[in-house]
């Protein structure tokens, strides 16, 4: 650091420092400036890392602590003003420059950092301290001019509590403005405020603290004692809880409340035992609990009107002594005194600012109070309830008379218009939903007994039901439909289904080889295959019986006389494609190589065929060439021409017939025999087939049917025997 920095570097901070001090910083110096080899002694121990606070948030070197700072200077750190700092300054240019003249560079260094300690950090730290002590002694009048009260202590307490480095006063949230503005100022500058005037004010506002709660704590004493063994007397004790919720706790607090507490529960006692019993006010946790039950403001319909579940006797007596039918107007006004008072002891808990999502550590009553505070604006459903449920006695009555009615009813089927007439008799919308199941349990009861008799002629009748042959399975079916339509209870309703649908299986068992029998007449032909499909429908007279369990059998028999048909009209097809094309015998077993074993000529033309590729022609090998000729229309590619001749296609393995050559109108190419083998799996693997092309096709007569025609049919055939689609 050179001259020039030491000397520009604490001007403008000894300015900042005058102007905060005020006049009293232009007086003389008080500290004793010491000779340059004192001073460069101490100049060598200062380290700007190595630091103590004087505040919070207010950190110096330890050089500038007392027990280094006055020996040297003869005061302490904060005891400096203005001119002091500018005396040692210059002290230390001074001795700065002599340094320099001998060459001394460590000495330089160590003058320099000292001087900015005291210019720059000490000057900002003594100008930081002494607004923060203006700021504290601007408030002290007028929290002194505050009236104790309970919001003056907890915004006292709140200060007094708060971490002086990071002050926060998030517990005097809520309080009045007058109260939390002086506080909240001083807060601010605490982190700058010393520790022994940080130490002396917070004495201060405890012992104003202290009386606050002497003198609420002697009154509040006197009113306990005082406390009448009436409910009036139970809602002043409220109120005295109230006022020490709203104050910080304390032994003697504590101590009184539990006094407020321990005389209310035994007036409460006395109130429940009373002849005749009269309106208990509970305290704020019960209060709450009650209106805050997961179920409070449902509502519940009692007569043509409803009220909220709340409100009913079950829940209002345990909690009030009485039915809210008998709140009279006294006992009105005491319930909104109380509620009042409930609703200040929670509003000054802490959290409760987050209301209605008070934080998890929240006190037990503002808990309760997020969810039953709806009972602070509840006076006209108050008022509903007690003329509603004033009237609910007299709908008891009324459901009684129609039940007796009900039972002097005969178990038969006439029965029922009237029974479903008392069923829906006004009478039960006066009444509770526990009382309104009991009468719909007495409608149930008869209905069962009337049931009861229509399941027993049901089941008489299904015996009745004589089956004889497939056609007779259609009244058995229709009974059952017909019988089920005077069963009202669906329990005997599906006793008599369960009943009716296992005769029905035991006659289709018992007729399934008849109808097998009836399958195999049917001719192997596609048109056969049409019949086989629906003959359920056409033997029985019963439909939509695919998805029946009954029926069942049936329809497996139909699926493997459809699969004997397929196969039939495979062999047929083929049979006849081969003796077309003349190929036969000897010729029709040669193997064709197919990237396997190999597959029998005859086979691979009626694959072809069958797969959308049909050949038109074959040519056989001549006296001078081994070549045979296939020609095609094949699905992928056209009429083509295909030559084949028969190779060694694998190690150990007959020869076979492999295609070598292939051609269209346009052109000729040669095929390898990879590619041979990759032609035959793709030509082979089946035809795709849509209703489209398959409806037309399968209402042709079957003698204006091609070959082709025949195989495609056959691939209709299985697509709909897959159950991809069906015959339209």
């Amino acid at each position: 650091m050179d001259e020039r920095s030491v000397c520009r570097g604490f001007g403008g901070t000894i300015l900042a420092v005058m102007l905060a001090w005020g006049q009293a910083a232009v007086a003389a110096p008080q500290i004793t400036v010491p000779a340059c080899d004192a001073l460069k002694a101490w100049s060598a121990t200062v380290v700007p890392t190595d630091s103590y606070t004087v505040a919070p948030a207010l950190p110096l070197p330890k050089a500038l602590a007392d027990e280094a700072l006055l020996p040297v200077f003869g005061a302490t750190a904060l005891s400096w003003s203005g001119e002091d700092i500018k005396a040692a300054s210059g002290a230390l240019t001074l001795c700065y420059r002599e340094a320099k003249k001998a060459g001394d560079k460590p000495a330089m260094d160590a003058l320099g950092v000292a001087n900015a300690a005291l210019v720059k950090t000490l000057g900002q730290t003594l100008a930081a301290v002494a607004k923060a002590r203006q700021a504290v002694e601007s408030q002290r009048p007028t929290i002194a001019g505050l009236p104790d009260t309970a919001e003056l202590d907890r915004g006292l307490a709140a200060l007094i509590d708060a971490d002086p480095a990071k002050p926060n006063l998030q517990a005097a949230v809520g309080l009045p403005r007058e109260i939390t503005g002086p506080l909240v100022y001083i807060a601010k500058f605490l982190p700058y405020l010393p520790d022994g005037d940080r130490q002396q004010l917070m004495a201060e506002l405890a012992d104003r603290r202290a009386a606050i709660q002497a003198g609420a704590g002697q009154a509040m004493g006197q009113e306990v004692a005082a406390a009448p063994a009436t409910a009036d007397g139970v809602i002043g004790l409220q109120k005295v809880r109230q006022r020490i919720a709203a104050m910080v706790p304390s032994d003697a607090l504590t101590a009184i409340d539990g006094q407020a507490a321990a005389r209310a529960d035994e007036i409460r006692a006395g109130l429940r035992q009373a002849t005749p019993p009269g309106w208990v006010p509970p305290d704020c946790v019960e209060l709450y609990r009650w209106s805050g039950a997961a179920d409070a403001r449902q509502g519940v319909a009692l007569g043509s009107q409803s009220t909220y579940r709340a409100f009913l006797d079950e829940h209002v007596v345990p909690v009030f002594g009485i039915s809210v039918a008998a709140w009279g107007d006294e006992d009105l006004t005491r319930f909104q005194t109380l509620r009042t008072v409930c609703q200040a002891t929670w509003r000054a808990m802490p959290g409760a600012a987050r209301m209605p999502n008070p934080p998890a550590e929240a006190p037990e009553l503002l808990k309760l109070a997020a969810k039953g505070n709806w009972i602070d604006a509840a006076d006209p459903q108050i008022a509903q309830a007690r003329t509603t449920i004033q009237a609910y006695n007299a709908g008891l009555e009324a459901l009684a008379a129609v039940e007796a009615k009900i039972a002097a009813l005969p178990d038969t089927s006439d029965s029922l218009p009237q029974l479903y007439q008392l069923a829906n008799d006004p009478a039960q919308n006066s009444v509770d939903e526990a009382r309104r199941q009991s009468f719909k349990a007495a409608v149930a009861a008869k209905q069962n007994a009337i049931n009861a008799r229509a399941l027993s002629a049901a089941m008489e009748g299904l015996g009745q039901v004589q089956v004889a042959s497939l056609g007779d399975l259609a009244k058995l079916v229709n009974y059952w439909g017909a019988a089920s339509m005077t069963i009202a209870d669906p329990n005997d309703r599906q006793r008599f289904g369960q009943a009716a649908e296992q005769a029905l299986d035991e006659d289709i068992n018992r007729l399934l080889p008849e109808f097998k029998a009836k399958l195999d007449e049917m001719p192997a032909t596609l048109a056969g295959l049409g019949q086989v499909r629906t003959a359920v429908l056409d033997l029985t007279g019963v439909s939509e019986t695919e998805k029946a369990p009954p029926f069942q059998p049936m329809h497996a028999a139909i699926h493997d006389r459809s699969v004997a048909i397929i196969e039939t009209l495979h062999q047929e097809n083929c049979m006849a494609l081969l003796k077309e094309l003349d190929i036969s015998g000897d010729t029709a077993e040669q193997l064709v190589w197919d990237g396997k074993t190999g597959t029998k000529l005859g086979v691979f033309v009626c694959n072809l065929t069958a797969s959308g590729s049909p050949v038109h022609e074959y040519t056989g090998g001549g006296m001078f060439s081994g070549d045979q000729k296939l020609k095609a229309t094949l699905a992928m590619g056209g009429l083509q021409t295909v030559w084949l001749h028969k190779a060694e296609v694998a190690q150990g393995q007959a020869d076979m017939l492999v295609g070598f050559k292939m051609a269209d109108a346009n052109q000729e190419r040669p095929i390898a025999v990879e590619e041979w083998a990759m032609f035959t799996a793709m030509a082979t693997g089946g035809q795709f087939v849509t209703p489209e092309i398959c409806n037309p096709l399968m209402s042709k007569p079957e003698d204006q049917l091609t070959i082709e025609d025949k195989m495609t049919g056959v691939a209709c055939a299985e697509e709909v025997l897959n159950g991809s689609w069906g015959f339209q």
